[in-house]
């Protein structure tokens, strides 16, 4: 019996544009091409701040650009960038998106909230403000930076709405004091 692991070449996906251009027009996933891998994302210029490297490094490796359209695919579900974008605390926070995720900034840029998915809230908290958030639903998950909770909305409750702008508020504070 031969060992035929010594011959597999570790895949990448620039390497293999053509395959992946291919699969996508078959299946009509958009244009797949070596300008759509991580390394070349654009970064989204109205939200540069320097706090927001380690969100954009988790967003750019869970995101897809599309190079037809010159957009990232969007990752939320449409209601949820809209509720997200009434708790915006006032008037002079930057609503948008970033890597196809809806998010709002403090004046200078900073992030300090999002969403993600059908039912996903993050916002931006420091350290000794995390359990605090976790008591009233939030959850800390390793998989994203480690300055953000996830509100799972359904899990909130009936005053979810309430528990959510409580913490964006105080996301909003925190980042002021950052900037």
């Amino acid at each position: 019996m031969s060992n035929h692991a010594s011959l597999r070449q570790p895949f990448e996906l620039s390497d293999n544009v053509g395959m992946w251009q291919r699969f996508s027009k078959v299946f009509g996933l958009g244009n797949v091409s070596a300008s759509s891998t991580q390394e070349n994302y654009p970064e989204p210029s109205e939200f540069a701040h320097p706090g927001n490297r380690s969100l954009f490094h988790y967003f750019s490796q869970n995101s897809h650009y599309v190079v037809d359209t010159q957009q990232y695919e969007t990752c939320t579900h449409p209601d949820l960038a809209e509720i997200l974008f009434d708790l915006a605390p006032d008037a002079v926070a930057r609503k948008g998106y970033a890597y196809g995720r809806p998010v709002i900034a403090n004046k200078q840029g900073l992030i300090f909230a999002w969403a993600g998915g059908n039912r996903d809230f993050f916002t931006r908290l420091n350290a000794d403000k995390i359990e605090a958030a976790c008591q009233e639903g939030a959850r800390h998950d390793p998989t994203y930076p480690p300055e953000w909770v996830n509100f799972y909305m359904f899990g909130l409750g009936p005053d979810w709405k309430q528990i959510l702008q409580r913490w964006v508020i105080t996301s909003y504070e925190e980042t002021l004091a950052l900037a």
